[in-house]
């Protein structure tokens, strides 16, 4: 419990646990069977024990972490806030104090952490968990931003039937479309996912989200000019 630190027992696991063994039966596809299933191996698994003790004792990391579209390593000060696990990999949500947010950081590229010993931080208000891991669309890579979105067609029915996170708000209009509000932390993936719904979205705001997907349908639109079709 978070709030009293009390430790709760439970008699819960995963259905492909042997518990003869302690096991796992399906072991080589448990990332497909379990999209939560976190991966570990003996080249990242050092820094579990790290990370953990950092969040326990609110001790200053240092870390060496090489971004997804990054050619070099870079070296960070955080103040841990929690892990989470997405799509079968490992986060570290974190303070930065240098640009003074809160960002996630792959596990996997994470290089070196260090504990800073004796130097310990209190996250400042308005930064939690919650800030990350309500993101229907990824991962928090970036401040959270509110978003408006029109959703038209049958596509506006099967948005209204999804849970989305607290804080979205829906609004039915006369003509059965949507417009979707929410808070989103991660806009690469929130672009990905406006673009798949093609002509059925309308991105209203902001304005420099909608004007990135507009681009992107424009691109995508020139690689079919000129081409023919065949029956």
């Amino acid at each position: 419990d978070e709030d009293s630190d009390e430790v709760y027992y439970t008699n819960l696991v995963c259905r492909y646990f042997n518990h003869e063994n302690c096991t796992c039966t399906e072991y080589q596809n448990r990332c497909k069977l379990v999209p939560e299933c976190l991966k570990l191996d003996k080249d990242n698994v050092n820094y579990v024990d790290t990370l953990l003790t950092a969040l326990e004792t609110n001790t200053k990391i240092d870390i060496t972490y090489k971004g997804a579209f990054s050619d070099c390593e870079k070296e960070h000060e955080l103040w841990p806030v929690g892990l989470y696990i997405r799509n079968s990999n490992l986060y570290l949500y974190a303070y930065d104090p240098e640009h003074k947010g809160a960002t996630s950081y792959a596990y996997s590229r994470m290089r070196t952490v260090a504990l800073r010993y004796d130097e310990h931080y209190s996250i400042p208000v308005g930064i939690s968990m919650d800030d990350c891991i309500s993101d229907p669309f990824g991962v928090a890579t970036a401040e959270p931003r509110r978003v408006r979105v029109h959703i038209f067609n049958k596509q506006a029915f099967f948005e209204k039937e999804k849970v989305w996170p607290k804080g979205s708000v829906l609004t039915e209009c006369e003509d059965g479309s949507i417009i979707l509000e929410l808070t989103i932390v991660d806009p690469a993936a929130f672009h990905a996912w406006a673009l798949s719904l093609g002509e059925n979205c309308h991105v209203e705001s902001p304005d420099d989200l909608a004007e990135w997907v507009r681009v992107s349908h424009e691109k995508a639109l020139g690689l079919y000019k000129g081409a023919t079709h065949e029956e």
